[in-house]
């Protein structure tokens, strides 16, 4: 959060509503012993998406910060992203590669993992310079993606 500037006040205000913060787990009708939970934020907290958000946006900073993309007039693009779906597109595999890495990198240094299930490469139908390149279909915010033929 300092990162991104937030007021101190801010993140005092948040660390007081996500630290020392003690749970119990109701198994049928037996309650657990209470916990704390050290890492992590409270699935369904008011201040979760949020949190995750801010999070997210640290790690795909950095992705951003190795400049591999599509370059579109003077912008690079690299990272389409919607809640806790992300696509990095690149001009070749390397920079998808590269990218992945960092992606992979940034997120385990905060307490986040990229789901190897679900991540997935897909080639676009695209002809470029009379060169055919491989298509394939993809799952992106739960809608498939493939080619029209």
């Amino acid at each position: 959060m300092y990162e991104f500037s937030f007021p101190r006040k801010f993140i005092s205000l948040t660390k007081k509503c996500t630290d020392g913060i003690r749970y119990q787990v109701r198994v049928d009708f037996t309650l657990s012993e209470e916990f704390e939970v050290i890492t992590g934020l409270k699935h369904g907290g008011a201040l979760t998406p949020i949190l995750f958000n801010i999070a997210l946006k640290k790690v795909i900073r950095r992705v951003q910060y190795n400049k591999l993309g599509i370059n579109i007039d003077e912008t690079t693009l690299d990272v389409l992203g919607f809640i806790d779906d992300l696509n990095l597109v690149g001009e070749n595999k390397e920079m998808i590669v590269r990218n992945t890495k960092t992606l992979i990198q940034e997120a385990k240094k905060i307490g986040l993992e990229i789901n190897e299930e679900e991540t997935k490469e897909m080639k676009t139908l695209l002809e470029i310079d009379e060169e055919d390149l491989t298509v394939d279909k993809n799952r992106y915010l739960r809608k498939h993606i493939a080619s029209s033929t």
